[in-house]
C-alpha cells in the first residue's frame, strides 16, 4: 500500500512538473510576441474593468487608446500596465479606473476564483511573476491546477497554428447598445438590493496590485490619474461611497483624482445602472476630449477646474 501511494504521488509530481516545464518552454515563445503594441499616436491610455471599457470611446479622444477590459482585477492590469508601457514609449500619461466596487471584498474572487481565474490566466501567464503565481496557487490550488492544464493546451495550439489567440487581453472600448436603466431600477427597487447596506470588507490584495501599478507607473516617469467613470445615482454598490473614499484618502491621497461619478446623464444612456450605453458613452467621451483640450493635464488645481467645467456644461 506505502509502495502504490508513493509511486502515485511520484508519477503526479513528475507529470506536475512535466507541466510546468512544458509551459516555461511555450511562456517564452509568447513573450516575444508582440502582444502589446498600440498606435505610435496614442501617448494617453486608460486601464481598468468594465467601467472603463465602456465609457470611454476613444474614436473621439485625440491620441487615446482604451484598454479597459471587463472583469479585470488590478492583479491583471499590472501585467498588462507592464508590458503596454515597456513596448510604447510613447505613453506620457495612465489612467486608471478607480470606482466603489473595486475596493470591494469580493475582487479576491475576481483574482483566484475559479471563474475568472480560467479565463484570464491563460491569456496572462507569460507575463506573471512568481509571486504572481504562489498568490493564485495559495488561495485556489485545485482553480489554478486547472487552469495550467488549460493555458498549456491554449499555448500549445496558438504556437503550433501560428495564430494570435491572446489579441483580446489588451481590451478596448465596447459599444453597449442597450438601455435597461429603467428595468434594472424596477427590479433594484423590488430587492433588497435597494435597501443593501454598505459592505465594510476590503479586499486588500486588489489595493495592493492598484499601489503597485502606481509604483510602476512612477518609476518608468509617467503621469497617473485615476478616474472613476459615471455611475447612475441609484446604483446600489455606491453605497460604499464612505468605505471607497477611506481608501482612497488612506493609500492614494496623493494621485489625482478625476471623477465623474455623478456626470449628467439621463436614463436611456446607461446599458444599465453601472454602465454606459454608446451614447452616454460618447457624450461622456466628447465631454473628457474638450476638458483634455482645455489643458487639462496642466492644471495645478484640478478639483477647481473639474468643478468650473461641470458647472458650464449643459
Amino acid at each position: 500500500m506505502k509502495y502504490f501511494l508513493k509511486k502515485t504521488v511520484g508519477i503526479s509530481l513528475l507529470f506536475f512538473l512535466s507541466i510546468i516545464i512544458l509551459l516555461a518552454s511555450t511562456n517564452t515563445i509568447l513573450k516575444k510576441k508582440e502582444l502589446f503594441k498600440i498606435d505610435p499616436q496614442d501617448s494617453l491610455v486608460v486601464f481598468g474593468h468594465s467601467h472603463a471599457e465602456c465609457s470611454f470611446n476613444d474614436s473621439v479622444i485625440s491620441h487615446f487608446k482604451n484598454l479597459g477590459a471587463s472583469g479585470e482585477s488590478y492583479f491583471y492590469t499590472f501585467s498588462k500596465v507592464k508590458n503596454v508601457l515597456k513596448g510604447n514609449p510613447q505613453i506620457k500619461v495612465v489612467f486608471v479606473e478607480f470606482t466603489n466596487n473595486q475596493v470591494m471584498k469580493e475582487m479576491d474572487d475576481w483574482i483566484w476564483g475559479n471563474e475568472k481565474m480560467l479565463y484570464r490566466y491563460s491569456a496572462y501567464a507569460p507575463f506573471l511573476s512568481f509571486s504572481d503565481n504562489a498568490l493564485l496557487l495559495q488561495h485556489n490550488l485545485s482553480g489554478y491546477i486547472q487552469c495550467l492544464s488549460n493555458t498549456l493546451k491554449t499555448h500549445t495550439s496558438s504556437i503550433v497554428k501560428n495564430n494570435n489567440s491572446f489579441s483580446g487581453m489588451l481590451g478596448g472600448y465596447l459599444p453597449l447598445h442597450k438601455h435597461k436603466a429603467d428595468s434594472f431600477l424596477a427590479v433594484q427597487q423590488a430587492t433588497s438590493h435597494g435597501k443593501v447596506t454598505a459592505d465594510t470588507a476590503i479586499s486588500y490584495e486588489n489595493i495592493r496590485y492598484l499601489k503597485q501599478i502606481v509604483d510602476f507607473c512612477h518609476e518608468n516617469n509617467k503621469q497617473v490619474y485615476f478616474v472613476r467613470s459615471p455611475q447612475h445615482k441609484a446604483y446600489f454598490l455606491t453605497k460604499n461611497e464612505n468605505i471607497f473614499q477611506q481608501v482612497r484618502n488612506e493609500y492614494f491621497a496623493a494621485i489625482p483624482f478625476l471623477d465623474f461619478n455623478a456626470f449628467p446623464l439621463v436614463n436611456a444612456e446607461y446599458a444599465d445602472l453601472e454602465h454606459l450605453n454608446y451614447e452616454g458613452a460618447y457624450k461622456f467621451s466628447m465631454y473628457f476630449n474638450n476638458l483634455l483640450k482645455e489643458g487639462l493635464l496642466a492644471q495645478k488645481d484640478l478639483p477647481r477646474f473639474l468643478n468650473e467645467k461641470a458647472a458650464t456644461y449643459h
